[in-house]
């Protein structure tokens, strides 16, 4: 990856923390790191490349390892092929428990700001009818 594209994932994953919202990465092409996922799909989270290469891509990128999601491409495959699709959907899984995260903390705190704008109001309420 060039040092241009890096510091623009840096740029972005840095304004993203600063709005709260969750990150994360999809290592492809998985099946051409190591022969062990490449002969058997499902051996992906077995092989000691793959688990390097998550490391390295979340030290890199500062993100939780468990933000690092790997998949493989259809690229040569005449046909659907279950491992390839539970890696992905994997993936798809985990993308959307980080967004109902997110959106779960959003609401929230939504919750807790009008809680505090209703009672600072019924409070200021209160006092003025205390003046009347």
């Amino acid at each position: 990856m060039s040092k241009s594209m890096l510091q623009k994932l840096l740029s972005y994953r840095d304004l993203l923390n600063g709005k709260g919202i969750p990150q994360a990465a999809l290592i492809t092409k998985i099946d051409k790191l190591c022969e062990q996922s490449a002969e058997n799909i499902s051996n992906t989270f077995l092989s000691p490349a793959v688990k390097e290469l998550v490391y390295n891509v979340a030290d890199l990128l500062n993100l939780p390892r468990n933000s690092i999601l790997p998949v493989k491409n259809y690229e040569e495959e005449m046909e659907s092929d279950e491992n390839i699709n539970i890696l992905a959907l994997f993936a798809v899984r985990q993308i959307l428990f980080f967004a109902e995260d997110y959106l779960e903390n959003m609401k929230d705190k939504q919750s807790r700001s009008r809680g505090n704008a209703n009672s600072g109001q019924a409070h200021s309420d209160v006092r003025g009818s205390d003046t009347a």
